[in-house]
């Protein structure tokens, strides 16, 4: 039952299926439990091996669309959603996670509220090591026009691992027409941090976000040090998607005029501490068998023309790290894994 304050407004929402069984009832379920009925539900299989198609058919729901594809990747799953989203509102949902029933009613009470082309809210994290507090980006309700996102973009660029408001796309409505009208897909030449870059593609065209701080989502935490951002590719850049993904945030500064040197102190800044997190959650995997790729990982890196032209501009605080910088800028591949190494064992044991 949709609330007889809103005037119902078609809500899509895209969920990439991978080999999920053991999650994708309750995902689905929680979608088609909502209190806000105007949905459409895309339902992208991307080659499942186990028995998610089978889950899926067993639902005959009309305003599910199920799609099936070869394996190629939750970006390229998440484009096909967008693709056949018809929906004034989009929303992505990984089949892992789930909403709470009321979700998509509040969200759409809170668009409403201030006609914000961006809607979030804060969400709870269950499953592998999960924090018991949920993750809440501003402590109240919070609307963001374009000053305050150039704001926040500038403190996320100076300790993006504080400021997580682009980090992810999941759980969160988009206006399609923007989606729709400026092509804005997920990168899907990137294994990592796609969602970044998506998520500052589509912020070209936003001009306000509404921040919920209530918890409305309900996120499965995995282990850290098995995704897919840490594990070794035949590409050593592929582990870096944030280097990539970060140039359309330099793209938005330029056009809200920041100035060239500001806007060069925070994008080195940002990449080096990425860089930093991935090489320690790499070397985190060290074992016998790991070492060599490792090395011959961290020895082609050190030769990238990017590393020395962004780590120049690296801004630690007190008690960050400089030293893995320094020796990754040196050329010293064995070294830099030693202090990578040391530092996973104090953050990650």
């Amino acid at each position: 039952m949709t609330d007889k304050n809103l005037t119902p407004k078609l809500v899509t929402i895209v969920v990439p299926v991978y080999n999920a069984e053991i999650y994708l009832k309750n995902c689905i379920n929680s979608i088609l439990s909502q209190t806000y009925t105007e949905l459409e539900l895309i339902i992208i299989n991307d080659g499942s091996t186990d028995h998610s198609l089978d889950i899926i058919q067993t639902y005959s729901d009309p305003r599910i669309t199920a799609i099936s594809s070869k394996n190629q990747g939750v970006s390229a799953a998440r484009n096909i959603g967008i693709e056949h989203a018809t929906g004034e509102f989009l929303l992505f949902l990984d089949a892992d996670d789930y909403l709470e029933s009321e979700a998509i009613q509040k969200l759409m009470l809170a668009q409403k509220k201030v006609n914000s082309d961006l809607t979030v809210c804060a969400f709870n994290n269950f499953g592998h090591n999960a924090k018991k507090k949920p993750t809440v980006i501003f402590e109240n309700n919070t609307l963001l026009g374009a000053q305050e996102i150039t704001h926040y973009v500038k403190n996320y660029l100076n300790k993006p691992n504080r400021h997580s408001l682009f980090v992810y796309s999941w759980g969160r409505l988009f206006r399609n027409s923007i989606i729709q009208k400026n092509s804005c897909f997920f990168d899907t030449t990137l294994s990592s941090y796609e969602d970044v870059k998506f998520n500052f593609q589509t912020l070209h065209h936003i001009e306000s976000i509404y921040y919920l701080s209530e918890p409305l989502c309900h996120y499965r935490a995995h282990p850290m040090l098995s995704s897919a951002t840490t594990k070794l590719t035949g590409d050593p850049h592929s582990m870096f998607g944030y280097v990539n993904a970060l140039q359309f945030s330099k793209t938005y500064l330029k056009r809200h005029e920041v100035t060239k040197n500001e806007i060069e102190n925070l994008l080195g800044n940002a990449i080096t501490i990425y860089t930093i997190i991935q090489l320690i959650r790499l070397c985190a995997n060290l074992s016998p068998s790991s070492f060599l790729p490792i090395y011959r990982y961290i020895k082609q890196l050190s030769k990238r023309e990017w590393v020395g032209d962004n780590f120049s501009h690296y801004n630690p605080d007190p008690g960050e790290s400089v030293l893995i910088p320094q020796l990754l800028l040196k050329k010293l591949p064995l070294l830099t894994i030693l202090a990578c190494y040391f530092k996973a064992r104090k953050r990650y044991t």
